[in-house]
């Protein structure tokens, strides 16, 4: 039996990288967000099974992004990304605060660290067909 899709917010100031990303997740549904309140926004509008955030951003930085969604999104999951991680790393990973801390430029298998954090496919329901925004909304 294929895994359902995952609902995944990627979240990078970078369009280059979320298009990156998007061409590796294919196949789950994705939405996107350039800055911290974009991301929010998106999470109203709609829940995610996992928040994949980049650290540095203008405007707000994944930590607070996902400090906020831990608070306001309980049950969606929570990864952050970067070349160069915050040097409170563990102490935000025992708080739970980030689940999951992938070091840039990405690497490995991403599907399988996805799958991980949401707990494997048993745990997911089928998507339903909500609208969900492309890359070319990135302009």
């Amino acid at each position: 039996m294929r895994p359902s899709p995952l609902k995944i917010l990627l979240v990078d100031d970078e369009v280059m990288i979320l298009r990156a990303l998007a061409r590796r997740l294919r196949g789950h549904q994705l939405r996107f967000a350039t800055d911290v309140r974009s991301a929010l926004l998106e999470l109203q509008s709609e829940s995610a099974d996992v928040v994949l955030s980049d650290f540095n951003m203008p405007g707000g930085d994944g930590v607070a992004l996902l400090e906020a969604v831990r608070r306001l999104f309980p049950g969606t999951r929570r990864a952050l990304m970067s070349s160069d991680p915050p040097p409170y790393l563990s102490e935000l990973m025992l708080s739970g605060v980030i689940e999951r801390f992938l070091p840039k430029p990405l690497e490995g298998p991403l599907e399988r660290v996805l799958r991980a954090l949401v707990g494997g496919s048993e745990r997911l329901q089928p998507v339903a067909s909500a609208p969900w925004i492309s890359l070319e909304d990135l302009n």
